[in-house]
């Protein structure tokens, strides 16, 4: 097993998108269908297309966007990113793995990587089944409502915000 010691969490690279994007739909595999239909679950993870992974890649170069990676050896285990200008948090996935608390530690990359920037408030759209993690981390269940995913499919989500103070 693979220790906490050599997980390095940095900045995302233009050559993370692919691995990004296999991390994104192994989490979302692993962790979601407890509580979304496997039909949704399947259009929130679609499986990995040059389209989506030249979008990927603009959005990394994007100064507007904030990514973070949780990387292990090479291998990507998760990511988070934010745009701060528009106060969202706009995901944070994990793969499952051994090494425990990757989430934790890419979003308190991401949300002191924000505050540095200037910014004090993060809202998102979070998933059913991450809801009590973000709430172990702060952030505040406003309402119950929709997500609209890429691909146009609605999926129930939960509408959250954190007020960040300093967070190193």
């Amino acid at each position: 097993m693979a220790g906490v010691e050599q997980l390095v969490i940095r900045r995302a690279m233009v050559a993370d998108a692919e691995a990004i994007l296999l991390a994104h739909r192994a989490a979302i595999l692993a962790k979601a269908v407890r509580d979304y239909p496997l039909e949704l679950v399947e259009e929130w993870a679609p499986t990995l297309e040059e389209k989506r992974l030249n979008n990927l890649q603009a959005q990394i170069d994007d100064p507007d966007h904030i990514w973070f990676v949780a990387d292990l050896d090479g291998d990507i285990l998760g990511f988070a990113q934010a745009q701060p200008a528009q106060k969202e948090l706009t995901a944070c996935y994990v793969k499952p793995n051994l090494v425990g608390r990757v989430g934790s530690q890419l979003l308190k990359a991401l949300e002191s990587a924000v505050y540095k920037d200037g910014f004090t408030v993060l809202e998102m759209d979070a998933s059913i089944n991450a809801v009590s993690f973000y709430q172990n981390h702060g952030y505040v269940l406003l309402e119950h409502g929709e997500h609209r995913l890429n691909s146009g499919a609605v999926m129930a989500c939960a509408k959250m915000r954190k007020t960040l103070g300093d967070v190193d």
